[in-house]
């Protein structure tokens, strides 16, 4: 099973078609939701190490003889392009490990934008968000003992207002979540990495949101940084921005997509809502139990059709044969 049918509920460990009861029940599922929690934490740690340490690295003034000389001190100090691209790399990573068991959902916004678009339960989106969190959690709490004391791990740049930090995340996550969405489109023919685009769409992100917020894009991550160092000035810019963008990326490419059988775009009144309720936008979105009992249907007709016509066939000559050698009269 890709990662691409598991992210948007597809497969066994991922199927839309159980009940609550069964759900809960089924051991895919908490498995799905520990690979949740361990990449998330992984997540953190690559991560949020780099952006902690270009915090710690700032260029200093050193003062001699009471005299103030200005001294630009590069060593140790990581770029921004550095910090994106370790988190490009470690989302990379995660969703190429988890593609085939959760989805490689790895972050709140990206469940939430798949339950408003209807493509995740409710219960499963529920679990994910709590192990995510969990994660993101337990992931700055072992980075918070590897780093000093008393740095924010994550906070707003001073050349940042509120309303430009929370458009830099908003604009930010759109753009990753439509990413999302676009590379796990299985309508799409070109073959390559799924989870390599989408850690260059985190890049980016973060080169984007970087001067502005520090990178955020990820509630659990933000959450799990500000609980262990107890940061939570302006703390609302992470959650709103990145889950609204989320949202919204969702919805965007599901009606931007839509189609009908034959691929014509809906444009009529209340397509978008209908296309909703008919799992319609994209195919991957379709349960792989579903989808593997129409392509198992859809070769037994075929089959059937094959052997129909091979014994067929013979009859038909045979008809003909005999049409046309009537007896002389």
């Amino acid at each position: 099973m890709g990662c691409c049918q598991a992210w948007m509920g597809r497969g066994n460990i991922c199927r839309q078609n159980l009940s609550f009861k069964d759900e809960i029940k089924n051991p895919d599922f908490w498995k799905a939701a520990r690979s949740e929690y361990l990449w998330t934490m992984l997540y953190v740690i690559t991560g949020s190490s780099t952006r902690a340490f270009n915090t710690y690295s700032q260029p200093t003034t050193p003062v001699s003889d009471g005299s103030k000389t200005s001294q630009s001190q590069s060593d140790g100090v990581i770029s921004e392009l550095t910090i994106a691209l370790t988190f490009g790399v470690a989302l990379a990573s995660g969703i190429q490990c988890t593609g085939h068991l959760s989805g490689g959902h790895l972050n709140p916004a990206v469940t939430l934008s798949l339950l408003f678009c209807r493509k995740v339960t409710v219960l499963r989106c529920t679990v994910y968000i709590i192990a995510q969190f969990l994660g993101g959690v337990c992931g700055a709490g072992i980075l918070l003992g590897l780093l000093p004391p008393d740095k924010p791990l994550i906070s707003l740049k001073a050349i940042s207002t509120l309303p430009q930090a929370f458009g830099a995340e908003f604009i930010a996550t759109l753009f990753l979540v439509y990413n999302y969405f676009a590379n796990m489109d299985t309508r799409r023919t070109d073959m390559g990495s799924r989870s390599l685009y989408i850690g260059l769409a985190e890049m980016v992100s973060h080169l984007f949101a970087g001067p502005y917020t520090g990178g955020g894009l990820n509630p659990a991550c933000c959450f799990g940084t500000a609980l262990v160092t107890n940061t939570w000035k302006d703390h609302w810019v992470y959650w709103v921005g990145p889950i609204l963008g989320g949202i919204i990326a969702g919805l965007t490419y599901i009606y931007s997509q839509v189609s009908t059988g034959d691929n014509t775009t809906i444009t009529k009144k209340g397509a978008f809502k209908r296309s909703l309720k008919r799992h319609r936008p994209i195919d991957g979105l379709v349960p792989l139990a579903q989808s593997e009992h129409t392509d198992h249907s859809r070769s037994q007709v075929s089959l059937h059709t094959e052997i129909s016509d091979q014994v067929e066939t013979p009859i038909d000559q045979h008809v003909t044969i005999e049409t046309t050698q009537q007896p002389e009269t």
